[in-house]
């Protein structure tokens, strides 16, 4: 949830649902008026960075193994900036507030936003197989002691034969914007990484280049016993 002028800008994550023809989950943006419900529907679409497990009796989501994660940063004039990663990329929504009184399914999402695709060709690094076999070994272990085994397995063997694997990792696991108006996109990088990577963009959305950083450092606290 991010703040905007006028309203609030919104990512929805059903996280599991059999609604769907798929049965993928689903995530939906979206401007909410102050006054009342929310005024637009920016878009909806089937949630591509987790994979749906259901079982007899539960249903649950796994994350991808390339790092995709959805993100969403918002500047003060309302420029929201949006992507998941599993490409380079990003829709940059200039939102408007619609109307309070207008319901959603009245509203076209012409009305209250435009749309600019960035993208750009870089390069990511490779997913090797033995990634993809640790991944394959740590999602088949049952969540929890309550999950019946049985029930597990065959939810997760069928969920795991659904995608096609990635040969990359996620183009960016993360979007934020300055006080100068640059957005910022941090580059997935191998997963021994001693720094991170980030892609700045000017207003106009033009490639400035990039910058790197130390990761910040994780402090440990030793327990006596």
């Amino acid at each position: 949830m991010e703040v905007v002028p006028r309203g609030l800008a919104i990512v929805m994550n059903s996280l599991c649902s059999s609604r769907s023809p798929d049965r993928r989950t689903s995530w939906t943006l979206l401007p909410w008026s102050v006054e009342s419900a929310s005024a637009d529907t920016v878009f909806s679409q089937p949630d591509p960075q987790v994979i749906a497990v259901h079982g007899q009796r539960f249903c649950t989501v796994i994350p991808y193994p390339d790092g995709r994660t959805a993100s969403l940063a918002v500047r003060p004039d309302g420029t929201a900036a949006y992507g998941d990663g599993t490409s380079y990329e990003i829709r940059i929504f200039r939102l408007a507030a619609a109307p309070a009184s207008r319901a959603v399914e009245d509203a076209p999402a012409d009305d209250a936003l435009s749309v600019t695709l960035l993208r750009r060709d870089a390069p990511r690094p490779e997913l090797p197989p033995d990634a993809i076999a640790k991944y394959r070994e740590r999602v088949t272990r049952p969540p929890s002691l309550n999950t019946t085994r049985d029930d597990w397995f065959q939810a997760i063997e069928a969920a795991l034969d659904t995608p096609a694997w990635p040969r990359y990792r996620a183009a960016f696991n993360a979007l934020e914007w300055d006080d100068r108006g640059n957005l910022w996109v941090r580059r997935v990088g191998e997963e021994d990484a001693q720094t991170v990577d980030w892609d700045v963009f000017d207003p106009e959305l033009n490639y400035l280049g990039a910058v790197s950083s130390r990761p910040p450092s994780r402090c440990t606290r030793s327990q006596e016993t």
